[in-house]
């Protein structure tokens, strides 16, 4: 029994210590918010931003041809983090909104007046 607690007691600071300053826990992940994580400026300054990044043209209106929905997480601080293309038209369309996505910094979704870690998804409409 002591030496059970004894390798407790080692182990245990170590698992804390092996953890980035980066990493988030999952079991803080929410999905039901007061206020949903925004992009800085609203979805015209993400378009925006979008377009002055890429190749690519974003726009508002739906298109048959280019439609990609991504889910991503934004940390408490606004940090994007594991995009993750669900529906794209074309594979080179996600992986350009997913490059995209990780560029942006989003103000953070609140939940009880706290800033908290989000799953959030995005539909983009590409020409």
């Amino acid at each position: 029994m002591n030496k059970l607690i004894i390798t407790l007691f080692l182990i245990v600071p170590l698992i804390g210590l092996s953890q980035s300053s980066e990493e988030f826990k999952f079991d803080e992940l929410f999905t039901q918010l007061d206020t949903m994580p925004t992009y800085f400026g609203g979805e015209e300054a993400l378009l925006q931003f979008f377009n002055t990044n890429s190749t690519l043209k974003f726009t508002k209106e739906k298109q048959k041809v280019g439609m990609v929905s991504i889910n991503f997480i934004v940390n408490k601080e606004g940090k994007v983090y594991e995009p993750k293309v669900l529906v794209s038209t074309t594979k080179e369309k996600g992986d350009e909104v997913k490059r995209l996505i990780l560029l942006t910094h989003w103000e953070p979704g609140i939940r009880k007046g706290k800033k908290v870690n989000v799953s959030h998804n995005l539909v983009v409409n590409v020409e």
